[in-house]
């Protein structure tokens, strides 16, 4: 009876770990076509899952084992609730991050070579770091989108194609629409939790490799070129944003003094902030067994306080939707270079 206790009892952890996909079209529905941000809302649940499940396969991996032997020490001590045992496994594998198993079981895949078991941790976490790039951005991507459909509803309440019952169904449309994303943000920022649990272990690898690894002038380099490539794209933006709005035949002189000096304020913020990672790349010239690991674990905080602020950003449209009359406010709501119906057109239609 103990032994198929503990089959059950591993079993059903192994569906904690392996679960969270489960619920998908729950959360962000089928694309019907009616949502032109359905995208956006899809490419974060899939990310989701893949932290709250495939993710936390490759954690239960290194630890599952000794989760399970204190699963068996309780059964032999008698205790027999199911969902206690199952919550104790799934903490022991969540929990084990905090331990050195990463580590461990990178060093002992990597036949005990620490240069290539840092190699292996720094793949992973360049791996972690594109995919929380891609969370940040399909959030903003979001944001503008939801943004969209809000000025569409102000505009055309403005010019008198929609009516006021009209301009209010719309207007709660587009209030469920930001309820459903926000669904969709708890669920996604309980899976970015194990994000926190990742980095430890990252920072827990980097300092136990730091004795082994060896930095070369090739890498330098091309850690300096990796630098140099993400400026120039951060600056990109900038300048496309700003290029966008200050290209526009309706803004007045005094507005678009104050847009070149926005844009100058962030190219310098990107410049400084940029600034201080290449000093610490060069510096690793002249410490030939600094740990690039623990530069790379440094981006992965920069990134989460990224999603938080595109989140803030969202947060203030569910304020705005929360408004009942909110469309009847078109004061310097309107998109920039607006100069008719005819811009329509490149805008998601929301109305039937």
């Amino acid at each position: 009876m103990r032994k198929q206790t503990l089959v059950v009892t591993l079993s059903a952890a192994f569906l904690v770990v392996g679960c969270a996909s489960m619920g998908k079209e729950g959360r962000v529905g089928l694309n019907d076509g009616s949502d032109p941000c359905f995208l956006y809302l899809d490419k974060l649940d899939d990310t989701a899952i893949y932290y709250k499940d495939q993710r936390m396969q490759d954690i239960a991996a290194g630890v599952v084992i000794g989760g399970a032997t204190g699963v068996m020490v309780g059964l032999l001590a008698g205790k027999t609730d199911t969902a206690a045992i199952i919550g104790g496994l799934a903490g022991a594998v969540a929990g084990g991050f905090a331990a050195d198993a990463y580590w461990k079981n990178k060093l002992q895949t990597s036949n005990n070579q620490a240069n290539l078991a840092a190699r292996s941790i720094e793949g992973d976490i360049k791996s972690d770091i594109n995919r929380l790039t891609s969370v940040d951005n399909d959030i903003a991507a979001l944001v503008r989108c939801r943004t969209l459909q809000r000025d569409k509803i102000k505009r055309l309440y403005a010019e008198r194609k929609l009516t006021l019952q009209q301009a209010q169904q719309e207007w709660k449309k587009w209030g469920d629409a930001l309820r459903k994303d926000r669904e969709e943000m708890k669920y996604l920022n309980e899976a970015l939790d194990n994000v926190k649990k990742i980095e430890e272990s990252y920072n827990y690898a980097a300092t136990a490799s730091e004795s082994s690894l060896v930095i070369t002038e090739d890498m330098r380099i091309q850690w300096q070129q990796e630098l140099n490539i993400a400026e120039e794209k951060e600056l990109a933006v900038v300048e496309e944003t700003y290029k966008e709005k200050l290209s526009s035949k309706r803004i007045k002189s005094k507005e678009k003094k104050k847009l070149k000096k926005e844009k100058k304020q962030k190219d310098e913020e990107i410049k400084k902030k940029y600034v201080s990672k290449k000093a610490e790349i060069k510096n690793t010239k002249v410490n030939p067994k600094g740990n690039p690991t623990k530069l790379l674990v440094a981006a992965i905080p920069e990134k989460t306080e990224s999603i938080k602020k595109h989140q803030g950003e969202h947060d203030n449209l569910a304020v705005e939707a929360a408004n009942d009359t909110g469309f009847q406010d078109i004061r310097g709501q309107l998109v920039p270079g607006y100069n008719g119906p005819e811009m329509m057109v490149c805008q998601a239609t929301i109305l039937p």
